[in-house]
């Protein structure tokens, strides 16, 4: 397809995050704990917040959380610190197909540039990377650094903008890819006009019919190395 711009969502597209609901449920209610607050939200009420999109402000006003303008800072400070637990347990680990790929696209396809749009922190992305030694494989990648940027999180083009403007993007000549496992990717991509390729995991294939009936990508993918198929 000469696509020559390759982006990648991190969380359960590249780095897998067993149990992931339960894992930013548990962020989230330790988050709350942390701003003092008291009249806990259920479980249900919980699942609003991710649904909240750029309108989690009035939620949390709802909600009357004490210093909500520091909430992101102190959600990925607790976000990390349990992932960190996590790799120990093993249930936070890089996909099998990552290394691979990403080898096979440095070594054959040597033009191509790739980058991340996560809603992850970047110091989150950061640890990651150096971790699992797959950061030199990256030319730029656009993480939420402060409570400021969270309007930038998708389903926001802005991260795709800025990443692709940092790689020096030509839509006249160039064509880009956004490569994710959820609909807030897909929707994204299409923000920002560029393709979409939504990648089958475990941990979207209860919601992979919804994400296509209601938003449906350009292309979907069985695992990480078929991306190869539309390179070619």
């Amino acid at each position: 397809m000469n696509f020559d711009h390759v982006l990648f969502d991190f969380d359960n597209t590249l780095l897998c995050i067993e149990d992931s609901r339960e894992f930013f449920d548990r962020v989230l209610t330790e988050t709350l704990t942390a701003h003092d607050y008291r009249g806990f939200p259920n479980k249900e009420a919980r699942k609003t917040f991710w649904l909240a999109g750029d309108k989690y402000l009035r939620l949390l006003d709802e909600w009357k959380l004490k210093n909500k303008d520091k909430f992101w800072s102190t959600f990925d400070r607790i976000d990390l610190k349990l992932r960190q637990k996590l790799i120990k347990t093993g249930r936070i680990y890089l996909f099998r197909d990552v290394k691979p790929t990403l080898e096979k696209l440095h070594l054959n396809y040597g033009t191509i540039k790739l980058g991340i749009v996560s809603n992850s922190g970047v110091n989150i992305l950061n640890y990651f990377l150096k971790k699992y030694e797959i950061d030199s494989y990256f030319q730029e990648i656009f993480g939420i650094a402060s409570d400021l940027d969270q309007p930038k999180a998708k389903p926001s083009p802005k991260g795709i903008e800025i990443v692709l403007r940092k790689m020096n993007f030509k839509p006249e000549i160039s064509r880009a890819l956004m490569i994710g496992d959820s609909g807030l990717d897909v929707t994204a991509a299409k923000n920002a006009g560029i393709p979409s390729c939504l990648i089958k995991r475990d941990s979207n294939e209860r919601s992979l019919k919804l994400i296509k009936m209601n938003n449906e990508p350009e292309f979907v993918i069985e695992g990480l190395n078929d991306i190869f198929t539309l390179l070619e």
